[in-house]
């Protein structure tokens, strides 16, 4: 398969998610802003991987492990964030702290995807769509809604001075995160006792966390309307 269409398909998925939730704003944000922070977040997964690499020479136990490399996950798309937006003239209103963040996010689930792509497991046409759909459906659409999460949090901290919310807010991504992360674990395993624990968590989580950031954008957009 063509490198070119490799990256096709691991572009596709976050380009899609990126669309609709670019089109939830209304006051859209600078093109040059939203190509910025999205390419920022595809290069955070190398330091991310790089931190990964340090604690995996460390064992604290799956759980631990999972939240750990989630939450250095969930810091990284907070930095795309931070050095590609937060601070600009353009960051002027409580939503743009969750757009920024989902676009951080789905940049770099763009990267993770052409690295699971790329892989010589995965070979085909019809395989690679097959994993590049269900990516689209399931671990693209996570990494969107987490970071989206951290943004309200981040957001109310910005513009309601409230001060340690972005740590929370990093904690909260970082378990749903995890929780997601072990429930593919367990999928992986063909843990025959919880596979349908497994297979809730995975519909469970991404609708959960989707509704939830429904929410918070309803409400960054009244406390701007409140001014």
């Amino acid at each position: 398969m063509p490198f070119i269409a490799l990256l096709v398909f691991a572009l596709l998925p976050s380009l899609i998610w990126l669309w609709f939730f670019l089109k939830r704003d209304p006051k859209p944000e600078p093109r040059h802003m939203v190509l910025r922070v999205f390419l920022i977040g595809i290069l955070m997964v190398v330091p991310a991987i790089g931190a990964q690499i340090i604690l995996n020479r460390f064992w604290f136990g799956l759980v631990a492990m999972t939240l750990m490399a989630a939450a250095v996950e969930e810091a990284a798309k907070y930095g795309a964030a931070r050095w590609g937006a937060f601070g600009s003239v353009d960051f002027d209103e409580p939503v743009d702290a969750m757009i920024y963040m989902i676009t951080a996010g789905l940049g770099f689930a763009a990267m993770e995807n052409l690295l699971v792509l790329i892989s010589p497991s995965i070979s085909g046409l019809s395989m690679i769509a097959g994993v590049s759909g269900l990516r689209f459906l399931t671990a693209t659409f996570v990494h969107a809604l987490s970071a989206g999460l951290m943004g309200d949090f981040v957001s109310l901290q910005i513009f309601r001075k409230k001060r340690g919310l972005a740590w929370m807010g990093l904690l909260v991504a970082a378990l749903i995160h995890a929780a997601y992360n072990l429930s593919i674990i367990g999928l992986a395993a063909q843990i025959d006792n919880y596979k349908y624990l497994v297979y809730t968590l995975l519909l469970i989580i991404p609708l959960g966390i989707g509704i939830l950031d429904l929410i918070a954008f309803a409400h960054l957009k009244k406390i701007d309307q409140d001014g």
